[in-house]
């Protein structure tokens, strides 16, 4: 009765964050207009369960990946049409979903990745995939999944760009700008006693460690490749400013292609159809991607229209 009573508490702790507004709510615009090959697979590492829900193209690979991590409890038919929207370019595309072993049993919590090797356990497990062409793996996060790209890069040299949509990059000051309401307050200390009663050896001191190492803010340095940041004006879950934290520390970090486009008038989680510039900015994300995971292509292309 009392690991039932736990394994309840932390669905209403995910329930209370989903409710704050951290899941993905984004839309390809453009429907799937050529067949797609889909199949799951299952990777449990250590304490860690991996979903791992490929699409592919119908071509022969190998074929240049996306690894796209969803926000948390992301509608599985809107991440679809993300999915297919990249395969109809010739992408293969991995969504990932992680659950953290709780109580003895595998549970949907904020922070599934605890331990270093988590960060990669993934693209380990992806790499191993003969479909995928294993100098062109780029990763696409949105929200929580924004964090899990960023955090993936950070620890590993086969991701080779990285693109997030309103990323929760800075836990540490989300948490301590929560505090200032009310509500906020609660929900806080709800997700703090929460974690600390996930198992004995948990407590605030190891909860504040595990919000500064899931901060994007904090891994900048090991971040080396091109990021795009696309981040909504008037998000009132994942703040924009901290985005333009991330942003400006990339820069100053790192000398490779940083990007960063705001959405006007857009809250978190905004669908690409909710405006012009939202339509555009999944345009661009595409364009991104296919620029910076196909550089020698680009440079042929130059040297060739200027007569090299």
């Amino acid at each position: 009765m009392k690991s039932i009573m736990k394994i309840a508490v932390t669905g209403l702790a995910v329930g209370v964050i989903t409710l704050t507004g951290c899941a993905s709510t984004s839309t390809a615009t453009n429907p799937a207009t050529s067949q797609v090959i889909r199949w799951d697979q299952v990777v449990v590492q250590d304490q860690l369960r991996i979903q791992l829900d490929w699409s592919k193209p119908m071509t022969p690979g190998p074929h240049p990946t996306i690894i796209l991590h969803p926000g948390l409890d992301s509608d599985e038919h809107q991440i679809r049409g993300v999915a297919d929207d990249l395969v109809n370019e010739g992408y293969l595309v991995v969504a990932v979903r992680y659950k953290r072993k709780i109580n003895d049993y595998f549970q949907t919590t904020l922070l599934p990745l605890r331990e270093t090797s988590d960060f990669t356990a993934a693209l380990d497990a992806i790499r191993q995939n003969p479909l995928v062409d294993q100098d062109k793996i780029a990763a696409l996060g949105f929200s929580l999944g924004g964090a899990h790209s960023f955090l993936m890069a950070a620890k590993s040299p086969y991701i080779k760009a990285v693109a997030t949509y309103y990323p929760m990059a800075n836990f540490t000051k989300w948490a301590a700008e929560k505090q200032e309401s009310l509500i906020g307050r609660i929900i806080i200390r709800f997700v703090r006693w929460n974690f600390n009663a996930e198992a004995d050896h948990h407590n605030d001191s190891y909860h504040l460690k595990l919000l500064q190492r899931y901060s994007p803010v904090n891994h900048t340095d090991s971040i080396k490749v091109p990021v795009l940041i696309v981040h909504g004006e008037n998000d009132r879950i994942a703040p924009l400013d901290h985005s333009k934290e991330l942003h400006q520390l990339l820069l100053n970090n790192t000398h490779t292609n940083i990007r960063f486009m705001v959405v006007e008038n857009a809250p978190h989680a905004f669908r690409f159809d909710y405006s012009a510039t939202a339509t555009q900015s999944w345009r661009i994300t595409k364009t991104w991607l296919q620029d910076n995971l196909f550089p020698r292509t680009l440079a042929q292309n130059a040297s060739d229209s200027n007569g090299g």
